[in-house]
């Protein structure tokens, strides 16, 4: 786990990823029970999981992988699955946060690119990680923004950079941005801001590749707001798999319910999720994304997460 490594980040190990089959077509729990679990202990959970956003076919194959390690004497209440299920979300979930930073021998900073759709807070996050980088781990940042023409995204990062007092440039080309990476060559990590992308116009991501496609420098984190409808969530995410995505960010948890829909695009893509931000206070709104937190968030009622040992088995 951790943030270390190349920029080919590792993916979920597959022995890790028992939810991908989530598509094959099964009974809803409580139509019969699994694992010799009574329907009625079975629907309440099934019931909290798609209202936190699971789809029903991932709440159905979670619950079934669950519901199999339950003894005779954890059958009688909902209580002992729902910890199980907890406890299941928590191991599948790979975090993968915080940012990289310069590591002993490496000759340049470690770069951590940031690309999404509008709208996401994807600018404001950057911010918020490089307070972080600079406040609580005392690295040295840079910040490049990307300038588009009619993006308007520079001006605001320039803004945040004058007010950490972190240095800035903005480069409208990828050359530009290797000149601007070279000038930060004694940075520990640095920061690149790109102009959020337009979901409906496919050009405006196809555009990305130039800057960050196979080959270029750095890590792709991939910022989504967690309010977004799951079916456009899947289909930004689908169309930013165009280009490397080694991480994901998930925004505006504040103004979201359905968390689910976190887990299940982590999942779906295979990719670790580094940071959560909830709110606009630079930085104490940005938290490094940990398993237990995702499943707190899934299913606030259990009471605690039950051990996985048994359900890595």
């Amino acid at each position: 786990g951790g943030a270390g490594g190349s920029a080919a980040a590792p993916r979920p190990p597959a022995a890790k990823a028992p939810v991908t089959p989530i598509r094959e077509a099964r009974p809803a729990p409580a139509a019969g029970g699994a694992g010799g679990v009574p329907p009625a202990i079975l629907s309440p959970v099934f019931a909290e999981l798609v209202e936190s956003g699971l789809s029903e076919d991932a709440a159905r194959e979670v619950i079934l992988q669950a519901a199999g390690g339950l003894s005779l004497s954890e059958r009688d209440s909902a209580e002992p699955l729902r910890e199980r299920v907890a406890g299941l979300l928590t191991f599948l979930f790979e975090a993968g946060g915080p940012v990289r930073a310069r590591g002993p021998g490496e000759s340049g900073p470690a770069v951590s690119n940031f690309i999404g759709p509008t709208g996401a807070g994807k600018t404001m996050t950057v911010a918020k990680i490089a307070a972080e980088c600079t406040q609580r781990r005392r690295l040295r940042v840079g910040l490049i923004g990307i300038d588009l023409p009619g993006t308007g995204t520079v001006e605001r990062l320039r803004s945040f950079a004058s007010s950490l007092r972190l240095p800035f440039l903005a480069a409208s080309t990828p050359a530009e941005v290797d000149d601007a990476l070279a000038r930060f060559a004694r940075a520990d990590a640095v920061l690149v801001d790109a102009p959020g992308a337009v979901l409906g116009n496919p050009a405006s991501v196809a555009g990305l590749q130039g800057y960050f496609g196979p080959g270029r420098p750095g890590q792709n984190y991939l910022v989504l707001a967690a309010n977004t409808h799951p079916d456009d969530m899947a289909r930004m995410a689908g169309r930013f798999s165009s280009v490397p995505l080694h991480r994901l960010v998930f925004t505006k948890l504040d103004e979201s319910s359905r968390f689910g829909v976190i887990f299940e695009r982590h999942m779906e893509l295979g990719v670790r999720v580094a940071y959560f931000t909830a709110g606009q206070r630079v930085p104490q709104d940005l938290e490094v994304a940990a398993p237990a937190r995702m499943a707190r968030l899934i299913l606030p009622a259990a009471r605690r997460q039950a051990a996985v040992g048994a359900l890595a088995g």
